[in-house]
């Protein structure tokens, strides 16, 4: 193996929780020690509080840990200008010394990427979904030019926008079921065991699943269904009214978070996977490791493993009755013993795919291909620290020397990335409008208020938009969105809300604005 004693350094993100990006980059660090390599990861202290479960995990497989402060981002608007400008020198020193053959990190790392072009040091990412509207502005070259995702889907999208060598590694489970084939008894003998694992909340979708169940109980069907993971409030609330306005609490139950789910596998038959909005669900490959069979959404890569009534079976779309038309055919399939033949491929598609093994090779020859390229490439001769500098220059002295004016000088801290694009957006293809309405009178409201202030100083702000108050604020009136629709060719929108933000995004398109075209955000869009 050429990559045998190759020293590589895993970044992790700077959140205090463990996400599902950086579990499986920690797994992937576990199966390259194995493998012979030398690991060591890096864990960021830049909000002060290291996640604790970096801390177990390495400790669990002795793996070196270093901490050190940088922050990431899970998407290209959420780029942090003042933490590379702050820390960036303290982080080329720690990988100088280092001396690394390849850096692997979680998310978006410009900070690390800045320092492995200095270095000559290839640099790969593991990030996942992305929108194409997240690319309306043309950003700095800030970006890791090597990236490894877990589904096809996703690494040919990220190539297809901004020119990276991606590659598509499954994620690995670390455990299996102990008999290729668990003694189920799904004939009628015992309810039907049904389990969706995931945070219960919108992209998950798994009110849906349960309106399906509900329609499958009403024909007379014999089964159950637990849901587990953390429970979002407001959607969660909505799951659970449903459950207890169509009495289906004896057979539907939200069991919440569970930190051993092989042990919880084993009590179940069937997993579904509602969601809307993913890379390739880690469900997947862990129901397969255990012998359930599978119903899913055609969400993004699961067709490329998934493939429907031969290994699984995969909904026509994401609604209830998708769900339940699926369910029927997996019942149909247990009561005539065609699902022994889709668990055995079920299986097979798990040692193909899923096994540490399987990864372990598909991983090494991703390093090797990279390093490989890399000293044949450009990249450490492109976009440096110093050309970052003399960008944000300007930007990073007006956030210093504006902080006193700002409400929340910590949002325009962070934001500094969005507002520098917006601002020049703005100025070199709508120079003609010289006003802006604010949409929100709450907190945001009035961050955006004291924000665009100092950002556009020779601006009117014509009003605030609010679908409820009327009167004033900051001494400008409140109005509705119908009022303002007619000045659409005369002024922008900023969106200042947090809670309801897809809702107003949704509105603004249906009525023919464009995001960061017409209306802008100065934060980083959630999804």
């Amino acid at each position: 193996m050429q990559l045998c004693g190759k020293k590589i350094l895993y970044f992790m993100d700077n959140y205090t929780k463990l996400g599902g990006a950086a579990h499986t980059t920690l797994r992937q660090a576990i199966l390259m020690k194995k493998a012979g390599l030398q690991v060591e990861v890096v864990v960021s202290d830049y909000v002060r509080e290291v996640c604790k479960d970096y801390i177990r995990i390495c400790e669990k497989y002795q793996i070196p840990i270093h901490i050190q402060t940088f922050s990431v981002s899970n998407q290209p608007e959420g780029i942090d200008v003042c933490g590379i400008w702050e820390h960036y020198e303290t982080l080329e020193a720690f990988v100088a010394e280092q001396q690394p053959d390849i850096l692997h990190s979680v998310q978006l790392n410009p900070t690390l990427e800045l320092v492995s072009r200095r270095l000559g040091i290839p640099h790969a990412m593991n990030i996942y979904y992305i929108e194409n509207y997240f690319w309306r502005f043309s950003y700095e070259d800030v970006f890791p030019k090597y990236h490894i995702c877990d589904s096809q889907y996703y690494a040919n999208i990220w190539k297809e926008l901004i020119n990276t060598h991606s590659y598509c590694v499954r994620t690995v489970v670390d455990f299996a079921t102990d008999k290729v084939l668990r003694e189920k008894e799904l004939a009628g003998k015992k309810p039907l065991r049904i389990v969706v694992v995931g945070n219960v909340c919108e992209r998950k979708n798994q009110l849906e699943v349960i309106k399906a169940f509900h329609k499958l109980i009403a024909a007379g069907s014999f089964a159950t269904l637990d849901l587990y993971g953390n429970i979002a409030k407001e959607y969660g609330e909505r799951c659970e009214e449903y459950i207890k306005d169509n009495t289906l609490q004896e057979y539907v139950q939200l069991k919440g978070f569970c930190e051993d789910m092989q042990a919880v596998y084993q009590n179940y038959d069937v997993l579904i996977c509602g969601s809307r909005m993913e890379s390739y669900p880690n469900v997947i490959s862990e129901a397969l490791a255990s012998a359930l069979l599978i119903v899913s959404t055609p969400v993004a890569g699961v067709p490329e493993i998934i493939i429907n009534k031969y290994n699984g079976y995969l909904t026509k779309g994401y609604e209830a009755q998708d769900f339940y038309e699926s369910l029927c055919d997996c019942i149909e399939d247990i009561k005539c013993g065609r699902s022994k033949i889709i668990s055995e491929e079920a299986w097979n598609t798990y040692m193909a795919h899923h096994t540490q093994e399987a990864v372990t090779n598909s991983l090494l020859a991703c390093y090797e291909d990279i390093i490989n390229h890399y000293h044949d490439s450009k990249v450490a001769k492109s976009y440096g620290i110093e050309d970052f500098r003399q960008e944000y220059k300007r930007w990073y002295q007006w956030y210093k020397e504006n902080q006193e004016y700002f409400d929340n000088p910590q949002f325009a801290k962070k934001s500094l990335w969005k507002i520098k694009h917006i601002y020049e957006n703005i100025m070199s293809k709508q120079s003609e409008i010289t006003k802006y309405y604010i949409w929100g009178t709450g907190k945001y409201g009035t961050i955006y208020w004291t924000t665009l202030k100092q950002l556009l100083p020779d601006w009117e702000c014509a009003g605030f938009i609010d679908s409820y108050k009327t009167g004033q604020m900051e001494g400008i009136r409140i109005c509705s969105f119908a009022e303002i629709c007619e000045e659409r060719e005369r002024a922008i929108i900023f969106v200042g809300v947090i809670n309801g933000m897809q809702d107003v995004m949704a509105t603004l398109e249906k009525e023919g604005y464009e995001y960061n075209k017409s209306y802008y955000m100065l934060q980083p869009v959630e999804w």
